[in-house]
């Protein structure tokens, strides 16, 4: 387990101003306003984590499971540690995204969830979004649609293909889920997570990681910049990755909106 000392634990204190609009299940939380007609329409009492540090702690590995987290800005990293030391990387999680579904049924959290960059966070209780989701069934299909989502990513860039195309998939994937929340422009990229850290999710060495992009780079592919990304040659680049399968648009779309 990680040393639990070393990095700040996230509060968790009544809600706040937030940004609300990309966030799962934003309409069925308590917020402000008529408390009694928020009771029947909005049954969830969101909790307010303010902007955290980088490397604060949202969880620990092993802790009891009792909120569902949604990301409202910056980006959440999961990871456990092995006795080693080493961390490995099991996902990040940007604003609308959910962070902490794979502790459902353990009810235990499998790994430890860190703020990559600065962070703002609702808590959202678990047990009053399953009584919600029983008499709300669009409640109930968001939550399934994330979590098969989430499946869906880890089965397919654990799947059995080339490096190349799993670095190039990770890439795309991560451009569609920016531009869906009109985090970026159609060709940028934020890179706020670091190269070791995307190594260790696509289960590469740093080294490859690296050798990868210095590839696609003198290919006229993309262009790198600290913390950011540029796609030159959508075409290129889709054609490599959509044997992966996470990506929404095929090459010619993409290609058609650079």
């Amino acid at each position: 387990m990680a040393n639990q000392s070393a990095k700040p634990s996230l509060t968790i204190d009544q809600c706040g101003a937030t940004q609300c609009e990309t966030c799962a299940v934003h309409e069925f939380c308590v917020t402000s306003g008529n408390q009694q007609l928020d009771a029947v329409h909005r049954p969830v009492q969101r909790l307010y984590m303010p902007q955290s540090t980088a490397g604060a702690n949202v969880f620990w590995a092993g802790d009891e499971f009792k909120y569902l987290y949604a990301v409202k800005s910056g980006c959440i990293k999961t990871f456990t540690v092995d006795p080693d030391g080493n961390e490995h990387v099991r996902g990040f999680y940007l604003p609308g995204d959910l962070v902490g579904v794979d502790a459902i049924y353990a009810g235990r959290h499998p790994s430890n969830a860190t703020a990559v960059v600065p962070s703002n966070l609702c808590a959202l209780p678990y047990n009053q979004l399953t009584r919600a989701a029983g008499n709300k069934p669009e409640l109930q299909m968001r939550l399934m649609r994330h979590i098969s989502q989430d499946l869906s990513t880890a089965l397919s860039l654990g799947g059995d293909f080339t490096a190349d195309q799993r670095l190039a998939a990770f890439f795309l994937h991560l451009q569609e889920r920016e531009l869906q929340r009109r985090m970026v422009t159609s060709d940028r990229i934020d890179l706020v997570m670091s190269r070791r850290d995307i190594a260790s999710y696509l289960r590469l060495a740093p080294e490859t990681v690296s050798r990868i992009i210095k590839r696609f780079t003198n290919a006229g592919w993309i262009q790198s910049k600290p913390r950011a990304l540029f796609i030159l040659d959508h075409t290129a680049m889709t054609q490599l990755a959509e044997p992966v399968g996470i990506l929404n648009h095929p090459a010619t779309s993409l290609a058609a909106a650079a």
